[in-house]
């Protein structure tokens, strides 16, 4: 029986996918690991929605990839029970887009961190946009409607209280 707390994600899972990631510090990467499954909530919550993130959580996403019944089964998990599928769009986030993603990610995991809002280039958009820092970004993303959000109750919203994937498992 699994009994990840993440509801389909073990260790040995979080360990394949961080040792798939090279020289990169094992803090770092567990960082950017769970990062990247805040992305795969979030693409799985609102599929249509294009989310670009930086090339450091599409490395994850393709070393979590590599380990494909693991990646079923955590994906499988995820809210709204959609796995998301395909690439992530190719296209630029419009400005619109890029506040909705914000909004949802703020009232999904709480407020992104110093260090997190390096891996998300739409967060920095809105920042220049709206010619805020982090905390005025937080504060926008709250306020906003995001047309979704986690489940108050969902075990994924754990992610926004943790900076590396080893506080989980």
């Amino acid at each position: 029986m699994d009994h990840a707390p993440l509801q389909g994600f073990s260790r040995a899972y979080a360990a394949a996918a961080a040792a798939s990631l090279g020289d990169r510090p094992r803090d770092e990467a567990e960082q950017h690991i769970v990062e990247c499954l805040k992305l795969l909530v979030l693409r799985a919550g609102q599929p249509g929605l294009p989310i670009a993130v930086s090339p450091e959580i599409e490395s994850v996403h393709a070393a979590l990839a590599e380990h494909p019944s693991s990646h079923r089964r955590t994906c499988a998990r995820l809210p709204e029970g959609r796995l998301p599928s395909g690439p992530a769009p190719r296209r630029d986030p419009t400005p619109d887009e890029s506040a909705r993603l914000v909004a949802l990610y703020v009232q999904s995991f709480g407020p992104f961190t110093p260090r997190s809002v390096r891996l998300w280039p739409a967060a920095r958009v809105v920042m220049a946009a709206l010619g805020v820092g982090l905390s005025g970004l937080n504060d926008a993303g709250a306020g906003w409607d995001a047309g979704w959000a986690l489940p108050a109750d969902s075990p994924w919203r754990r992610l926004g209280g943790v900076l590396r994937i080893s506080e989980l498992l």
